[in-house]
């Protein structure tokens, strides 16, 4: 699994999302520990972002990235991360990430 999410998060081959759900539970069980490291630098790194933004005043210069993102995280299914499963809070990641992008565009 974590050399599905190198190609997704590093390279941006997004090909891999649905070879992600195709891994069998206890290969993803394996791995998740270390996987979820992956979305705790992805939360950071749009939290940095967004200030960033704020803190230069180049929002609109993004405003399309900002945005495509937001609707992706929308489409995001949140079952199974409900409850912070993910580890990193009481909300899933998809729901944080959308409340920093909102926060950074209001």
């Amino acid at each position: 699994m974590l050399d599905l999410l190198e190609r997704l998060l590093v390279h941006g081959d997004l090909s891999v999302g649905s070879q992600l759900f195709s891994l069998d539970n206890e290969t993803v069980l394996s791995e998740a520990d270390e996987a979820l490291a992956y979305s705790s630098a992805v939360e950071l790194c749009v939290a940095r972002i967004c200030r960033s933004l704020k803190e230069t005043g180049k929002l609109e210069a993004h405003l399309p990235a900002l945005l495509k993102l937001l609707a992706r995280c929308a489409e995001l299914p949140l079952a199974g991360n409900v409850s912070g499963s993910d580890g990193c809070g009481s909300d899933p990641l998809p729901v944080r990430l959308a409340s920093d992008l909102l926060s950074c565009l209001f």
